[in-house]
């Protein structure tokens, strides 16, 4: 699941001009803005402020978790992670067009299935490359 600022255009439905909203213009055409990098490799891209994506997360066994997250902003940001309705941790992103790790300490999975929100806090030109999970 996800939230955008620009979800959809429902040209078929009001007979309107189809327009894109997907500014990475790969994929799909819905509010989640997919781009690939050189090399192919999918991304995240135009992450903006109130935007967010939910991921499920089936865990083996419960336990408190770190989720390190690869992205970039050239304006910088803030994101936040919450985990099963319950805030985890905000982080804030250093300005540039490098990949960044980072993380968040505190995730704490149930068994079972668990849902994931990753939030922009402050961002304008966010991106998000990847997400993946350690013991503490």
């Amino acid at each position: 699941a996800y939230w955008d600022r620009e979800d959809a255009n429902y040209h078929v439905a009001t007979g309107g001009e189809r327009v894109t909203w997907n500014s990475g213009m790969t994929y799909r055409n819905d509010g989640v803005d997919i781009a690939v990098d050189a090399k192919g490799a999918p991304y995240v891209t135009s992450v903006q402020a109130g935007e967010w994506l939910q991921y499920t997360v089936d865990a083996e066994q419960a336990g408190v978790r770190s989720v390190s997250i690869r992205a970039r902003g050239g304006a910088g940001g803030t994101l936040s992670l919450a985990v099963n309705g319950r805030a985890a941790a905000r982080v804030a992103m250093p300005a540039g067009r490098d990949w960044t790790t980072l993380r968040f300490a505190g995730a704490a999975l149930a068994k079972g299935q668990n849902r994931l929100v990753l939030k922009a806090e402050a961002c304008v030109d966010c991106e998000v490359e990847s997400l993946t999970f350690a013991d503490k």
